[in-house]
């Protein structure tokens, strides 16, 4: 990967639900770390032939560089949205990993 295309920050977090004065639940972002990025949106198309099967789904991959403290149960917050990480794939080196994250509309 040319360093070059990673022209997208990113946070990468978790959600928190804590409660307000009066009870009510609130979810909150906690920031993990941001990183820079490149982000490619998966078509339908690209979905099917992944073997993925979407519904209503926007699906998204996200290179950057590895960290071996990105989990699953990690969210990742792009373009004013939480999206869930689906799948983390580092490369053969740990220099970079493959993001793929959905948000369910």
């Amino acid at each position: 990967m040319d360093t070059g295309r990673l022209n997208k920050r990113v946070q990468f977090g978790s959600i928190k639900t804590e409660s307000d004065d009066y009870g009510q639940a609130i979810e909150s972002f906690t920031e993990k770390f941001k990183a820079w990025a490149n982000i490619k949106y998966i078509s339908g198309r690209e979905s099917l032939l992944a073997n993925v099967v979407t519904v209503n789904q926007t699906i998204i991959t996200i290179v950057c560089r590895y960290r071996s403290d990105l989990t699953l149960k990690d969210k990742v917050k792009y373009d004013g949205q939480t999206w869930e990480i689906t799948n983390i794939a580092p490369d053969e080196r740990n220099n970079f990993m493959n993001v793929t994250a959905e948000i369910t509309q």
